[in-house]
């Protein structure tokens, strides 16, 4: 539960000051902190039995983390789309900075993860060449390395001008804190994961 209080006052934070709709840009971070903060992090927590959705069968977790991720990529296109016509309204170069190349790299990163997941859904194809088990920790720790990356994202864009001219003192330092400890989370609840079974359709597949 930390976690998701984490996520929601972080996002919440970031929202509360960038005034979402005062300005084309203002999506942008908006829609990039509830991607990774609260999304992709949340879709994660999902398979935590100490997090939100506390017994909930594994089906219906499942169906959280597939609905969460969905979410999270829509929302981080969403918010690309919005910094990239921010740019071309006022003809700025695109992926100039460390902060915008990196974003680039994580949003496809993140396309990529998202689809992933569907092998581990429907292993029959994948469990010809590597076993479920490590199927499973493959998706798992590369969605770890994913946020991280978004992490890195985050903190360059907290460390930016605009970003600096609106929150300062204590606050900011706390938005710096705020992703590295829901990665912290993160870490704790995926490396201390107790392996669990194929489930039928894998075995099947073999």
């Amino acid at each position: 539960m930390l976690s998701l209080i984490v996520s929601v006052a972080f996002a919440g934070f970031v929202a509360y000051v960038s005034e979402p709709g005062s300005s084309l840009f203002s999506w942008h971070p908006t829609l990039m902190s509830f991607a990774f903060a609260v999304f992709v992090v949340q879709a994660i927590g999902a398979f935590d039995h100490n997090g939100f959705l506390g017994s909930a069968s594994r089906n219906t977790r499942v169906t959280f983390h597939f609905l969460l991720m969905f979410c999270g990529v829509v929302s981080a296109l969403l918010g690309y789309a919005a910094i990239y016509y921010t740019k071309e309204k006022f003809e700025k170069p695109h992926l100039t900075t460390p902060h915008g190349q990196l974003g680039f790299g994580v949003i496809i990163y993140l396309v990529v993860q998202s689809l992933a997941g569907i092998n581990v859904s429907y292993p029959q194809l994948a469990t010809k060449l590597v076993s479920y088990g490590l199927l499973r920790r493959m998706h798992g720790y590369s969605g770890l390395f994913l946020f991280l990356l978004s992490s890195l994202v985050m903190l360059g864009g907290i460390n930016s001008d605009w970003f600096k001219e609106r929150v300062t003192g204590i606050a900011w330092y706390m938005c710096v804190v705020a992703p590295f400890l829901l990665l912290a989370l993160l870490l704790k609840q995926v490396l201390l994961k107790k392996p669990t079974s194929k489930p039928a359709d894998a075995k099947k597949a073999k």
